[in-house]
């Protein structure tokens, strides 16, 4: 199981509102712009507006992207 999906399981909700939910708790405020042209693919990631990522969350998110920790 990917970071993405076990994030997914234990804030009960799929993929994609993970994905949604990682971007608005970054620090920068960065605003989404969704667009889908399935409309559960966006109520999906509309979830994303409810989950409020825990911080270990979001790093564990950043780091299994590839990313380094500065």
């Amino acid at each position: 199981m990917d970071a993405k999906a076990a994030k997914a399981a234990k804030y009960g909700v799929g993929a994609n509102a993970i994905a949604a939910a990682w971007v608005l708790r970054h620090p920068a405020n960065i605003q989404i712009v969704l667009g889908s042209m399935s409309p559960s693919r966006l109520n999906e990631m509309l979830d994303g507006a409810d989950v409020t990522l825990e911080r270990q969350d979001w790093w564990d998110l950043y780091v299994a992207a590839g990313n380094l920790i500065p």
